[in-house]
């Protein structure tokens, strides 16, 4: 019995229940049939807008919540600007019973609008916004009463499927299409928590947006703010940004990409994250449709505008097989402050990085109608505004780089401290290892005259892998130590004629070789004083000091001593930018013939076809002594030769005219004499 009336009761009490829910329900409908809550949409746009909001039918909704469903909206403007298939909205029920009507929810399906703006700039859309209408006053104080405020009067959530936004820019003459797949919003009214996603398109390019944003405190600035999104763009095609994808003349970017995924995150206080920055740019070609590697970019940032600092946390650049840097540091926009970077490599090609950026060195703002306008936009403003001090901090560098190759020359690491004072690069001290040797750097390069001037300390230098970089002709063989000074003008017409250079170097534990080796000539005559020491394509060393200049594009040798075995030699001389030759080198042989004997060796003519001789003055006094005195003749006929030699370097005629004189001096020929005497009376 009492189980059967437990049953009895409770079936008597949802028995009520549904009774209440159904009275509520009718009264729900008959409230939402009134016209007026059928012409609340049409009347809150009416109020804000000078348009005529047209639909076909309206339903009434009663579960979940209570509202209306309009199907066929429709807004014409000369034509029709706006089609939306399906526009749901609900109400809070409390507020329904009392007639007041909150917006819950608002949901749109199926659909497009189109935003136009004109050839003169203008958008016709903006002109039906009714400057002096109660509703938009009110949304603008509600707004500065600040988000508590405004979020009482938001609907809870948002959503948008299937609406595409046309957007035609007769004024940069452009066309974008925006396309919601789906898009939903919600949002928190005690929390003043709004949170965003949205999946879509942009010009046929796949777009996903994902945002919570939360105010800590009742105003609109920064550090009440605290958010978390994320963008992605997955294949963008560089081609459906229109013209502004041909301002670059050297690159063919129809088939290129860009795919990118950014992290947003602000917590508490003024300092905004990017804890990922992800950039991929691949299918980039030249105008020969050579294609280049991809490349990529991913970052973690941070950004004060109090402190007003940008700080890279991490910054990794990526060009395949080519490049590898790490990037660290702070940038400060107080200039009296220096801003400090780290930046590492373990692989930098500078060739096919340098390449690359060529596709992109030359910019034509005037291939896009949109650059065009803003460059005349910004000209106008920057009449009429005053001129902005430009941003030129001061900023440290300090590099440690490894693997590195330019103008195909393969530097094994860079290391050293690099300062930019604009407009000045200074470089403290950099050591960069090349050629099995290091190479100290200090100096300075001004980045507006392009002027260079630089200070150099080289040890252990591979002398033969230095030259052997620039030309193919095997020359030297040694290790290089020396100081020099460069000066270089990098913007002048011509770069190179500016080159002013200052070295005093030495070479040690080498070999002269090939064209360079100017010892080669004795050993045709060594065998006159019983000296080897000059034999086949080479010549050893102990030791070469000199020092040089080059201005003008003219090399002077200034002075040159070369430490060799069983022979020293001495000389200088100049080079020319058409490759002309005129030095002299003087060698002297070891032992007490050395000492007396000095061998003149000329290099005149031009590089490569004419090569290093013996001073013919001088070998025509050696050979006249052999033949005419023996051993003692030819010595002391390269006694005389040389003095001659030094005399009268071009003089052969006159080695000709002495021959009579040695023989003379040797034995004591008449005919000598007669020839003087016939050639006073001349």
């Amino acid at each position: 019995m009492i189980l059967k009336r437990f049953f009895k009761y409770i079936s008597l009490f949802l028995l009520a229940i549904l009774i209440v829910i159904s009275l509520l329900l009718i009264g729900l409908k008959q409230i939402l049939e009134q016209s007026t809550i059928k012409s609340f949409v049409k009347v809150k746009v009416e109020n804000i807008l000078n348009i005529t909001l047209n639909f076909e039918t309206v339903d009434t909704v009663i579960f979940p919540y209570p509202g209306i469903s309009m199907h066929g909206i429709t807004v014409f403007d000369g034509k029709e600007i706006l089609n939306i298939e399906n526009v749901t909205v609900t109400f809070d029920i409390s507020r329904v019973i009392n007639s007041e009507f909150q917006i819950r929810s608002v949901s749109l399906e199926n659909g497009y609008l189109l935003v136009e703006r004109l050839p003169d700039g203008s958008f016709p859309l903006q002109t039906k916004f009714k400057s002096d209408a109660d509703e938009i006053e009110k949304g603008k104080e509600t707004v500065e009463k600040g988000p508590k405020e405004l979020f009482r009067f938001l609907p809870k959530t948002i959503s948008i499927q299937n609406i595409s936004i046309r957007y035609q820019d007769d004024y940069f003459q452009q066309k974008s299409n925006v396309v919601i797949q789906e898009c939903k919003v919600f949002i928190d009214r005690e929390d003043t928590e709004l949170s965003f996603t949205f999946l879509g398109d942009l010009n046929q390019n796949a777009l996903n947006v994902e945002s919570e944003l939360t105010w800590t405190e009742n105003h609109w600035k920064l550090n009440s703010l605290v958010a978390k999104s994320q963008i992605k763009f997955v294949e963008f095609k560089i081609a459906n940004l229109g013209d502004l994808s041909q301002i670059f003349p050297k690159a063919h970017l129809s088939d290129s990409v860009l795919n990118s995924e950014i992290h947003i995150e602000k917590g508490l206080g003024e300092t905004v994250s990017i804890p990922l920055l992800q950039v991929s740019l691949q299918g980039i070609k030249n105008k020969r449709n050579e294609a280049y590697p991809e490349i990529s970019l991913e970052s973690d940032l941070s950004l004060n505008e109090v402190e007003n600092y940008l700080k890279i946390n991490r910054l990794n650049l990526i060009y395949k097989d080519a490049a590898h840097l790490a990037i660290q540091g702070k940038l400060l926009k107080d200039e009296s402050k220096p801003s400090e970077f780290t930046i590492k490599s373990n692989e930098l090609d500078i060739d096919r990085l340098s390449l690359f950026s060529k596709v992109f060195s030359e910019m034509d703002l005037n291939r896009s109608v949109y650059f065009q306008k803003q460059r005349k936009e910004e000209s106008i403003a920057h009449k009429s505004s005053p001129e902005v001090k430009p941003f030129s901090p001061t900023i440290n560098f300090l590099l440690d780089t490894k693997k590195i190759k330019v103008t195909g020359k393969n530097i094994s690491y860079l290391k050293g401290s690099i300062s930019l004072q604009n407009p000045v690069l200074k470089f403290n001290q950099v050591s960069l290892g090349i050629f099995e040797g290091e190479a100290n750097l200090t100096g300075n390069f001004h980045l507006k005259s392009g002027f260079l001037s630089m200070n150099a300390k080289l040890a252990g230098i591979n002398i033969e892998k230095a030259i052997g970089s620039v030309t193919s002709d095997k020359l030297l063989k040694g290790k290089l130590r020396s100081n020099l000074s460069l000066e270089l003008n990098t913007k002048a017409k011509e770069p190179k004629r500016t080159v002013k250079l200052r070295s005093e170097f030495h070479i040690g534990k080498g070999q002269l070789l090939g064209y360079a080796n100017f010892i080669k000539p004795v050993a045709e005559v060594g065998k006159l004083f019983n000296f080897s020491g000059a034999k086949g394509e080479s010549t050893e060393f102990e030791s070469i000091d000199g020092s040089l200049s080059m201005a003008n594009q003219t090399l002077t040798l200034h002075s040159f001593e070369m430490q060799g075995i069983g022979l020293n030699a001495l000389g200088n001389g100049v080079y020319n930018e058409n490759g002309k030759i005129d030095m002299k080198f003087t060698v002297g042989l070891s032992g007490m013939v050395g000492k007396a004997v000095k061998l003149p060796i000329i290099y005149k003519g031009y590089y490569g076809k004419n090569f290093a001789y013996i001073d013919p003055v001088w070998l025509t006094y050696v050979y006249t002594g052999t033949m005419l005195g023996g051993p003692a003749g030819t010595i002391l006929g390269s006694v005389a030769g040389t003095r001659a030699s030094d005399g009268f370097d071009k003089s052969i005629d006159f080695a000709k005219d002495k021959l009579g004189d040695l023989g003379g001096f040797l034995f004591g020929d008449k005919n000598s004499e007669m020839k003087k005497e016939t050639s006073k009376k001349k």
